[in-house]
């Protein structure tokens, strides 16, 4: 049996109800859901998915952050990593895609290459 909560910190979460709400499993700050977060402050709570990502169909599913959603200045730099999942420097969004202006980063390859949208080393 585990003890304690696990922290989560800048990191967009949706679809996961029963999660967000259960506070004596995680704790954190400065998350993004489309429901209520149970835990935590400076979260961005009740966010319409399809708002805060570039593309969440099955055929684009581009999860990189959407200009003008709550995703973007919302994340703390207290304990986050320098750089994304590509390697863009930390700029204040919440997930694992820091927000670039049009032309800037781009889908990595190993993402581009699974028919099914897992990770492709």
């Amino acid at each position: 049996m585990n003890s304690g909560t696990v922290p989560i910190k800048n990191t967009a979460f949706f679809g996961f109800t029963n999660d967000t709400n259960n506070d004596s499993a995680f704790s954190g700050s400065n998350n993004a859901s489309d429901v209520a977060i149970g835990f935590g402050s400076s979260n961005q709570a009740s966010q319409t998915y399809a708002n805060q990502f570039e593309g969440v169909n099955w055929a684009t599913r581009d999860y990189r952050p959407k200009s003008g959603g709550a995703l973007l200045s919302n994340a703390t730099s207290s304990g986050a990593p320098s750089t994304d999942i590509i390697g863009q420097p930390f700029s204040s969004t919440i997930g694992a895609w820091q927000y670039q202006s049009a032309g800037g980063g781009g889908m990595p390859p190993w993402w581009l290459t699974r028919s099914d949208g897992g990770m492709q080393n």
